[in-house]
């Protein structure tokens, strides 16, 4: 059968540590607050695009990547 804690197990294990890292990076960004909209937004698509880049490069297997170039 399905073994679901495996398969979330396996899916925390790589990303997790990401999110953590990225969090970190992005720290400077979130201390250095303004208190408008626009910070915010910044503040959000920086976060989005540090996530995506190190979960690409460290995140997603060989077969995840694929999966995503090759879907139409």
């Amino acid at each position: 059968g399905i073994q679901v804690f495996r398969m979330f197990a396996s899916m925390f294990h790589r990303i997790l540590p990401i999110g953590i890292i990225t969090t970190i990076v992005c720290l400077p960004l979130a201390l250095y607050s303004r208190r408008t909209i626009l910070w915010f937004v910044l503040e959000c698509a920086v976060f989005v695009f540090v996530y995506l880049i190190l979960l690409w490069k460290y995140g997603f297997t060989e077969e995840d990547k694929k999966f995503i170039i090759d879907e139409k």
